[in-house]
């Protein structure tokens, strides 16, 4: 009998569904990536993102992988010591003054 597949996530960008779905077969979960062909046609009009699915019996061993990932990145997204005004996201530009 052929397990079910389910969806486990959703993402904004497929190139995030990808490294999902890397980090599940690195734990010999199978996955597949649905709905980026879709999102790459016809971009910005309302579609809920890419999906992650995976067989219904290796939804929950997934799920906690995933989750223990976002754990991982959120510890390691933190603002450095030196730069307490510095959020994680923001861009530092380089200095282009010419020097004298």
């Amino acid at each position: 009998m052929t397990d079910k597949l389910v969806n486990i996530a959703t993402f904004a960008k497929s190139e995030d569904a990808h490294l999902a779905r890397i980090l599940l077969s690195e734990s010999n979960i199978k996955s597949v990536v649905l709905g980026e062909n879709l999102l790459m046609v016809i971009p910005k009009i309302g579609l809920p993102g890419v999906e992650l699915h995976v067989p219904q019996s290796q939804a929950k061993k997934a799920l906690e992988i995933l989750e223990s990932q976002r754990n991982q990145e959120k510890h390691s997204l933190r603002k450095p010591p030196d730069c307490p005004g510095l959020e994680s996201n923001q861009h530092v530009p380089k200095d282009t003054s010419p020097s004298s």
